[in-house]
């Protein structure tokens, strides 16, 4: 597969020549081929697929100073977020969760929409988000409405929302 090579090459290409990140954060739109019974039960297959991929990649890189874990994915049918960080961070990081916010079909579908992670980094909070909008200058209005549909109304278990976040 194209897209998984190149994907591989450009994180042993981001690690080569300077520090290692502590976070990885990768978002992906439509992981998945879009069917009637992906929008009615979600396969995380692939996003499991490139979870395995992004780990085997990063353990292979020749400068390795660390290992890498996943902190956490999401996935909204096509739409996916997957958070990588180093292990020996995992003790810093508190307060994880993850949401969706379906926007297709008047927020009934989860063919568009977005995914968000939220985490608690040190004394630092942070909130990670992917979407997936109507494509095409035609939809620019459906786009702008989805885009305030998940900035008012993406909202995570304790309350906090993506405003909440440094």
């Amino acid at each position: 597969m194209e897209s998984e090579r190149s994907s591989k090459d450009f994180l042993l290409y981001s690690c080569t020549n300077s520090p290692e990140p502590d976070l990885f954060v990768l978002g992906f739109q439509e992981i998945v081929p879009l069917t009637a019974q992906q929008i009615l039960q979600t396969d995380p297959t692939k996003k499991q697929m490139w979870e395995s991929i992004l780990l085997d990649t990063l353990a292979r890189r020749s400068n390795k100073k660390a290992d890498y874990v996943i902190l956490r994915s999401e996935q909204l049918v096509g739409t996916a977020l997957i958070i990588l960080v180093k292990s020996n961070l995992v003790a810093n990081i508190r307060n994880v969760e993850g949401t969706t916010k379906k926007t297709g079909l008047r927020g009934m579908s989860g063919n568009k929409g977005a995914v968000g992670i939220r985490l608690d980094f040190h004394d630092t909070s942070f909130c990670f988000l992917t979407a997936h909008l109507a494509a095409g200058h035609a939809n620019l209005e459906e786009r702008n409405s989805d885009y305030r549909t998940i900035a008012n109304g993406l909202h995570f278990l304790r309350g906090k929302t993506i405003g909440s976040h440094e």
